[in-house]
């Protein structure tokens, strides 16, 4: 479908969510909440029916979304036929491949249906091009569908405009302009009286039926006739200049461009009338509050006496009327007559109101066109992009695979990998686009021009499949890029050069099983580190630097004194907790923090040295986490990250882990999903 077109109905859905919202709600909040309140809100309408900006996730966006993409898949399925010859790399046919916008269920799939290790063009199907009918079909109906939508659009806002000049026009060619100087002086003091700036147009027309305000720069206030009692003058001027210091004029305008931009949706009409409705009830609530009981009658009175002022001409699109019609004057009426002073309460209630509203226009939200490669709509059925999308050699040797199908060096440096990070990792003939903690089946875009290959991931809102894992060609500039934005990635080799220049291979070298906080017994339940770490190389491990970052129960980062000692009753400072023997060390009074206060603390990962295959524990860290300064002694840790920064070898060797930077800018300071915090050692 086409992109326009998809933001047009996205926004007209999401609008219809809200308009249906304010309409359902009018009996209730109708005599409880200000006029004024009730005409403004519907500001948030227009601009959710105008503007496509949207927060990344939408319920209004994310279906649109999958609808497209849903389209594509089920057209797909009807291409594709039974490879007689099993498992065979598929033939290369123009804007072929299995390479691309493609969603499988990787863990469903059996291995011989699995693209190949190594990557590369195989499917386990053979796959056929054929002509897309039912692609240039909805295309067709697309670009037609938009035409219509386009011409009646452009058409109705012309017809509007022409009518409105053309009003403005025989009301020009009718006026007289007001020459009683006591008259002026009267409305001089009115326009001082509600703070307007500029010079006001007075005139008479008697083709008008009512008092009207024209104009959004130069406003005119035409009366039908100059021969009022000066309490109808009085009453009728001070509403049409409060109409024009709001700029209603604008407003009406807004409503119109909404009406033509969404025609299709019966309820943008009844907004308009609403709207309309509620500009009237909100100008006469805006005259009146400062008015006492006899003068809201008075005001009431000149309602009543606008009804049979003059001639049959009506207003038009941008007039503001003093009169509209006897149904609409019976309601003002009695909202006068029954006029009082919300409370505070009451604009507490507004005010929460308003942020909900708010809150549910973000919530809806709306479709938003994909800027970065071939959006769903644009991809054929084999899921590689569209005939005219150009696509080059090395994307066709793109390929989506699962774990059991890389190569051995490539699933090691796999296991050393932190969810939430975007990996690229480098394999002898390949390297490997990887991602741990999806929340859902993906599918992918792969798209070759001059400066190199991108990749396009996009989230299914299917089954949860945990990872993405694609093979690439080596050597090409690679370009990532995630539900349409471009996403940061770390390389990792399978190789790295020691001071030495000698090669080792076979990370990952160590792996951290589980890192917690543990308490010591009473009374004082001090806090403490415990992290439990493996050497998985082929040599002993003689220290191991580990970063860790904390956070609370809610995955809030946490800033702490990673090192701390206790005063002891006779004021000395040191020791913490019992002997072996159960013998108490020192009653503690106080806490003194023994290192600066920070997210990130670096700490050993191991106290002796670990032999190849076996496990270390370090549990002697002692911590200040708060829980001293806290009523009942709360404590506020809850989850520990770690990841290991430096390698010492017993032979001397070092190795710096070339992510560690990585992941410390991606999670320092920063929230993280309770899921990952749970997750994150498994």
């Amino acid at each position: 479908m086409n992109e326009l077109l998809k933001t047009i109905l996205s926004l007209s859905l999401s609008g219809s969510f809200l308009i249906l919202i304010l309409l359902l709600c009018r009996p209730i909040v109708r005599d409880r909440l200000s006029k004024q309140w009730q005409y403004y809100i519907w500001l948030v309408v227009i601009f959710r029916l105008l503007l496509p900006f949207t927060p990344e996730a939408s319920l209004v966006g994310n279906l649109f979304q999958h609808i497209g993409t849903a389209a594509v898949l089920t057209d797909a399925d009807s291409y594709a036929e039974p490879n007689d010859m099993g498992l065979e790399k598929a033939e290369s046919v123009s804007h072929d491949g299995a390479g691309g916008y493609a969603e499988s269920d990787d863990h469903d799939r059996p291995a011989g249906e699995q693209p190949g290790a190594g990557g590369g063009n195989y499917a386990g199907l053979k796959q056929e091009t054929r002509p897309d009918v039912f692609h240039m079909a909805a295309q067709n109906a697309a670009a037609l569908c938009l035409s219509i939508w386009l011409i009646v659009a452009v058409g109705l806002l012309i017809r509007k405009v022409t009518i409105y000049q053309s009003f403005i026009k025989y009301i020009k060619a009718g006026r007289v302009e007001i020459s009683d100087m006591a008259l002026w002086e009267q409305v001089g003091r009115l326009i001082e009286q509600t703070g307007v700036r500029g010079a006001v147009g007075l005139y008479t027309n008697s083709l008008i039926s009512s008092p009207l305000l024209i104009g959004f720069f130069r406003p005119c206030i035409m009366l039908p006739s100059a021969e009022l009692p000066d309490s109808d003058l009085k009453y009728t001027i001070l509403h049409e200049l409060t109409h024009y210091k709001r700029r209603d004029m604008f407003y009406k305008w807004l409503v119109q461009i909404s009406i033509c931009l969404h025609w299709f949706n019966p309820l943008v009409y009844l907004m308009g009338r609403e709207i309309n409705r509620a500009c009237e009830f909100s100008c006469d609530e805006a005259v009146i509050k400062s008015l006492d009981k006899d003068g809201r009658r008075a005001y009431g009175d000149t309602l009543l006496n606008a009804v049979n002022l003059g001639g049959t001409y009506k207003d038009s699109l941008a007039s503001m009327t003093l009169n509209r019609s006897a149904e609409l004057l019976k309601e003002r009426l009695d909202a006068i007559m029954h006029y009082r002073k919300k409370s505070k309460t009451t604009a507490v209630i507004t005010g929460i109101l308003t942020l909900t509203l708010l809150y549910g226009a973000s919530f809806t939200g709306a479709y938003a066109a994909d800027l970065h490669g071939a959006s769903p709509a644009q991809l054929n059925t084999q899921g590689t992009a569209a005939p005219n999308t150009p696509i080059t050699e090395s994307a066709e040797d793109v390929s989506r695979l699962t774990k059991e199908l890389v190569p051995d060096d490539i699933l090691s440096m796999i296991t050393t990998c932190n969810p939430g990070i975007w990996y690229v990792l480098e394999g002898t003939e390949y390297q490997y686009i990887y991602y741990s903690g999806l929340p859902h089946n993906y599918a992918y875009q792969p798209q070759s021009d001059a400066n190199g290959l991108s990749v396009s991931v996009f989230d299914m809102g299917k089954r949860n499949v945990d990872y993405v894992l694609i093979a690439v060609p080596r050597n090409v500039r690679l370009t990532i890029f995630y539900n349409s934005r471009e996403v940061s990635y770390t390389e990792k080799t399978k190789q790295f050069v020691d001071s030495s220049d000698s090669v080792i291979t076979g990370s990952p070298y160590l792996t951290i099983d589980s890192c917690s906080i543990q308490y010591e017994e009473a009374p004082y339940r001090w806090p403490f580190v415990r992290l439990i770490v493996t050497n998985n190389s082929d040599r002993t491990i003689s220290r191991c630097d580990v970063g860790l970052l904390a956070y609370d129960k809610d995955g809030q980062p946490l800033e702490l004194y990673w090192d701390a000692r206790n005063v002891a009753k006779n004021g000395e400072v040191g020791s913490v907790g019992f002997s072996t023997d159960g013998t108490d060390y020192g009653i503690v009074t106080g806490i003194e923090p023994n290192s600066p206060k920070s997210y990130q603390w670096l700490t050993s990962g191991c106290y002796e040295s670990i032999a190849p295959g076996k496990s270390g524990e370090t549990n002697g860290l002692h911590l200040f986490d708060g829980w001293w300064d806290q009523p009942g002694h709360i404590h506020k840790v809850s989850y520990l990250l770690a990841c290991v920064k430096q390698i010492t070898f017993e032979d001397g060797t070092v190795w710096n882990n070339p992510e560690y930077e990585n992941w410390y800018t991606t999670y320092q300071g920063v929230p993280v999903d309770l899921d990952v915090a749970k997750s994150y050692y498994d």
